[in-house]
């Protein structure tokens, strides 16, 4: 029994005495116990080897962030958002012996390793020495910091009191940011087109990441701290007179700091106009209307450029009158005249259309006629249409009143004077007789005259008046279109005797006085050269 009990005793004091001395034998061939150890000689124990771990942790901050300086232990607080996909080859320069503290310069193979979704790059166990360490790649919108720099495993710590064999690294990468500047131009450089409208969007995306920018005095919009990427402005509104562009203009931030400047140019919108050469028309005559088109600077880009005249139905096209500019391609549909472009081949700048169309022989009189033209585009951005204001044709007719009257007693209205009205054609387009009030009654026709020159001629005279010799011009225009003339006639100056009448007596009783008086002086005279 006391065999037994000293053996037990035994037993518990060999282990007593390992226990005590297994930390000295490890420490005395440099290995630690496992996990994490601190102070000279705790590494990792790797089989025969002391090694150590490397955690790197990469993140993106802003240029200007806050900057913490690294320690080499684990926990840190970082400022940033954890970066995947940098590249970092360790190349090892020194192996350390922790058992003689020395530290010894080789040639290490570099090897590559990536960040992960985390930011993190885990290498364990690693063996102990230097390692040079060097970003190599990464992602495109960072700044790739080109810096070398070495790590020490294990590492002393800051205060020089301990020694860390597990080291933790933090290294920062700038987020590439930039800033742009567009300009926005009229249809020359000289014209900078202020209160345009943008909206930012990024490359690839349907939602903008900025709205409502507005171009200011110079037509010019900046928009600061950009992320590296690829970006486009369109334009959403843009001031009178001038048709949206909504071209996308594209720019990329590339580089940290970069300044990019892009611009696009507004075209102004195209304008019509439509004249005539002549407002006030007889019926059945023709007039020529012109249309005057602006075409835009970019009128080469348009995808649709018509032009359009409805013409009303008192109004007849004459077939062959129109004039059709180079790029235009006429053509007609009952009333509807239509010239339609051809935008490749159109030039920017004024164009001109003309046509001629006949006024209705049945158009009502002095009801005026309104005509107008459209035109009809597409730039690619916007499809709109714009028609001109109405131009007026009035058929046209005035009227004449002849008044006859005595010509030494203007009271004395006279009847029965007879009259013709010719055109310059010399044709009679109207007759008339002189009524008891002295007016002349045309039979109608003084109030369905056409604007034009007219020859009154007096064809008879009113009983014991002397009828007027040289016609009369007459002028219905715009200026006077109802005319009143008053035409005088003058009484007869003598009176022819009549035939066996007292006048007939008077004559032969004076002959035969003058002859017996031419008698008596010539035989009175004979006697007198006698004697």
């Amino acid at each position: 029994m006391m065999i037994k009990r000293l053996s037990i005793h035994k037993l518990l004091l060999v282990l007593m005495m390992f226990t005590l001395i297994l930390p000295g034998f490890a420490a005395a061939n440099g290995y630690g116990g496992p996990g994490h150890g601190h102070g000279p000689g705790n590494g990792s124990d790797n089989g025969d080897e002391v090694v150590g771990s490397l955690t790197i942790h990469k993140y993106a901050q802003e240029k200007d962030a806050e900057k913490e300086k690294g320690t080499g232990e684990g926990g840190q607080h970082a400022v940033g958002d954890p970066l995947e996909g940098v590249t970092f080859t360790l190349t090892q320069t020194h192996q350390y012996d922790p058992e003689t503290d020395k530290w010894t310069e080789v040639s290490g193979t570099p090897e590559e390793y990536v960040t992960d979704a985390d930011g993190k790059i885990e290498i364990s166990p690693i063996p102990l020495g230097r390692y040079k360490v060097e970003e190599t790649d990464g992602p495109p919108n960072v700044v790739l910091n080109t810096q070398e720099y070495y790590v020490d495993i294990p590492m002393t710590n800051e205060d020089g009191t301990d020694t860390n064999y597990d080291v933790h690294i933090y290294p920062k990468n700038e987020i590439i940011r930039g800033k742009v500047t567009l300009t926005k131009y009229g249809e020359k450089k000289k014209h900078k087109l202020k209160g345009v409208t943008f909206n930012l969007y990024k490359k690839g995306e349907s939602e903008p990441i900025d709205t409502n920018l507005k171009t200011g005095l110079y037509g010019k919009l900046s928009v600061k701290n950009l992320e590296y990427g690829k970006y486009y402005f369109q334009e959403v509104s843009t001031v009178d007179g001038y048709l949206l562009n909504g071209e996308k203009v594209y720019f990329s931030i590339e580089k940290q700091g970069e300044h990019k400047k892009v611009s696009l140019y507004n075209y102004k919108e195209p304008e019509v106009e439509k004249s005539v050469d002549k407002q006030a028309v007889n019926r059945g005559e023709t007039v020529q209307f012109s249309i005057t088109v602006d075409l835009p600077g970019d009128i080469q880009s348009y995808e649709k450029f018509d032009v359009i005249d409805l013409l009303d139905d008192r109004l007849e096209y004459i077939d062959g009158s129109e004039s059709s500019p180079a790029g235009f391609t006429f053509s007609k549909n009952d009333q509807e005249l239509k010239w339609t472009g051809d935008p490749s081949q159109l030039q920017p700048g004024n164009v001109t259309i003309t046509f001629d169309a006949k006024v209705s022989e049945d158009a009502k009189a002095n009801d005026p006629i309104e005509n107008e033209a459209t035109i009809d585009y597409d730039n690619r951005y916007v499809t709109d249409s714009k028609t001109t204001p109405p131009v007026t044709v009035i058929p046209t007719v005035g009227s004449l009143t002849v008044i006859k009257q005595d010509g030494n007693d203007n009271d004395v209205k006279l009847q029965g004077a007879e009259f013709e009205l010719r055109n310059e054609n010399g044709d009679v387009v109207a007759t008339g007789v002189s009524g008891t009030d002295g007016v002349v009654d045309f039979n109608g026709a003084t109030n369905e005259l056409d604007y034009g020159t007219y020859e009154l001629i007096e064809t008879k005279a009113p009983n014991g008046y002397n009828k007027l010799r040289n016609p009369i011009e007459v002028v219905i225009d715009e200026e006077e279109s109802e005319v009143t003339i008053t035409v005088d006639n003058y009484k007869s100056g003598w009176e022819l005797p009549k035939t066996g009448g007292i006048g007939t007596v008077f004559f032969t009783l004076i002959g035969l006085t003058l002859m017996s008086s031419a008698a008596w002086m010539y035989f009175r005279r004979q006697r007198s050269e006698e004697v």
